[in-house]
């Protein structure tokens, strides 16, 4: 499903993930997910659309 909707968007895919799937994806990679994403998201893409 996440390929269906975010393809090669990694900035779609982390907005996405911070506002519905950390506890989700907390629970496969850890508890630093969520702030290793919202960092990613805070460097890479400040300058993508949102």
């Amino acid at each position: 499903m996440i390929d269906l909707w975010f393809g090669a968007d990694i900035c779609g895919f982390t907005e996405f993930a911070q506002l519905t799937a950390l506890p989700v994806l907390a629970e496969d990679f850890g508890p630093g997910i969520g702030d290793r994403l919202i960092g990613y998201r805070k460097l890479s893409c400040a300058a993508a659309p949102a």
